[in-house]
């Protein structure tokens, strides 16, 4: 029997067609479908209410000050995704973003079966402190908490993937990577089909945001793509260490990880190391 995939498994709301307008920027996959939400600080809830596009809505947030407020798309294709953001910061041209603020992507994960996810955690596990870097730092915000800093919750996930039962995967929400959406949270039926990185600092930087979900749309790729037994292979004979490896995962945009630099290049040796204990303690690696 083929392996089922969480669309299977779940009842999501249904992703409604959307048509707009295709940007300029180079993009992984033009039709897989993301969700973003941009918290920002500084805007009108009155003016911000009338001029936002159609695609966005907005919504309160009691951790932001001075006027702030969080837009958040409809589930869109990564085609439209460019344009949508720049209609959202021409119309919230005087909007600040704080510390306090952040964007948070949800890639859509429906049709990951619990091989594809236990993939897309390695890879995403390999180079997290990487990830971390490129998309602000925040590592040690409490709201963004890395998988590096939870270990047993990483290897459970993992040991669950393998033993295709990552129905009982516990989580918390406050990961910068959140299973959560994907598979609902304890005590609530809401289960949106998604992956959310909650990552990246608050800006209006359309060219970096469009980097970040590049970036994070690569990693889905890789994991439809490459074999578990690859992935692992090259684990153990370091070859995630090479520059070949780091194209394999994310084509051109491996780039934005600098690992050129002498200590983005440590962070991702430190990352992989604690992802081969992760993998020898889950049962992954034997």
């Amino acid at each position: 029997m083929a392996p089922l995939k969480f669309s299977n498994r779940y009842l999501y709301p249904k992703l409604h067609p959307y048509e707009g307008l295709r940007g300029n920027l180079p993009i992984v996959n033009p039709s897989f479908y993301v969700g973003i939400e941009v918290e920002a600080e500084g805007v009108a809830h009155s003016y911000a209410h009338s001029s936002i596009p159609g695609s966005w809505k907005i919504t309160d947030d009691g951790s932001l000050k001075d006027a702030g407020a969080e837009y958040v798309t409809v589930p869109i294709k990564f085609k439209y995704i460019e344009m949508e953001l720049r209609r959202l910061f021409w119309a919230i041209p005087k909007a600040s973003f704080s510390s306090r603020t952040s964007i948070h992507v949800h890639m859509n994960a429906r049709d990951f079966t619990d091989e594809e996810l236990m993939k897309f955690l390695l890879l995403y596990l390999i180079y997290e402190r990487n990830l971390y870097t490129f998309s602000g730092d925040r590592w040690l915000n409490n709201f963004c908490i890395p998988l590096h800093s939870n270990p047993e919750m990483a290897r459970v996930a993992l040991y669950r993937c393998k033993t295709d039962s990552s129905d009982a995967i516990s989580w918390c929400k406050y990961h910068g990577l959140n299973l959560l959406p994907l598979m609902g949270e304890p005590g609530s039926s809401n289960k949106y089909g998604t992956l959310e990185f909650r990552h990246m600092i608050g800006n209006n930087n359309v060219e970096y945001i469009m980097d970040w979900c590049n970036i994070i749309l690569s990693l889905k790729l890789a994991a439809k793509k490459m074999s578990v037994s690859s992935i692992l292979q090259d684990l153990i004979d370091d070859s995630v260490l090479s520059p070949q490896f780091t194209h394999q995962v994310f084509g051109q945009w491996g780039k934005c990880l600098g690992l050129d630099n002498p200590v983005e290049f440590s962070k991702l040796k430190e990352s992989i190391l604690a992802t081969k204990i992760l993998c020898l303690s889950s049962g992954v690696l034997v």
